[in-house]
């Protein structure tokens, strides 16, 4: 066998190596693992919650939080003032059933409802989202400073019934923006990859979690 020969074996060699080991790598995903990947509340709202905490081991500051408000538009400004997200990676507990709930101080509130398979529950006197309306408007939130997400895997709209039911919120239904995983939250996670360049586990973890929403068709 001459140089040119062994080289190209070799080469051979380490090129079914390298996609045997990416072909684990695919196969090897946390999230399916771990959870039902279509549990909204328990994987998916979580997920996306602590990664939105400013204060969660991440340890990237506010910097997920303002790259998120900058894709949906919110008009929420990150600046000195503290900013609480629920859940959060010490409490996994909503916020009055509020499936991630943002707030600055008394300033301005991100209301996020997170749709997946479930269907919006309302109630004979009060719509779903009427109701988180009515909450952070109780809390003190000006109407004019409350964001109301509906986060959903197709970008559909919120029952009529859930903004309308009570009637008391006939501006609620223009309030409502309709996102969904396969636009915004994957463009804002991968610009979440890019800014955890530095930390790899990190930035492979969000990586990971991409590859599950689009390998099983939810974008």
């Amino acid at each position: 066998m001459n140089n040119v020969d062994f080289l190209l074996k070799q080469v051979n060699i380490l090129r079914l190596k390298q996609l045997e080991r990416q072909d684990k790598e695919e196969k090897f995903n946390l999230f399916s693992i771990l959870r039902n990947e279509r549990d909204e509340e328990k994987l998916h709202s979580r997920f996306i919650s602590v990664l939105l905490d400013p204060k969660a081991p991440h340890k990237m500051g506010n910097t997920f939080l303002r790259l998120f408000l900058r894709v949906v538009k919110s008009d929420m400004q990150v600046d000195d003032t503290e900013i609480s997200v629920n859940p959060n990676f010490l409490s996994p507990s909503e916020y009055k059933d509020i499936d991630i709930f943002i707030r600055k101080g008394n300033e301005s509130a991100v209301i996020i409802e997170n749709k997946i398979d479930a269907k919006d529950c309302n109630h004979e006197g009060e719509g779903q989202l009427e109701k988180y309306y009515r909450e952070a408007i109780e809390e003190g939130f000006s109407k004019d400073k409350i964001n109301i997400y509906y986060l959903t895997l197709d970008q559909h709209e919120p029952s009529e019934e859930s903004v309308s039911t009570s009637k008391k919120y006939p501006e609620l239904a223009e309030k409502v923006q309709c996102i969904s995983y396969g636009s915004e939250i994957i463009e804002w996670l991968k610009e979440c990859a890019k800014e955890s360049y530095a930390k790899p586990i990190l930035r492979e973890t969000i990586n990971q979690y991409i590859h599950t929403r689009v390998r099983d068709n939810f974008v």
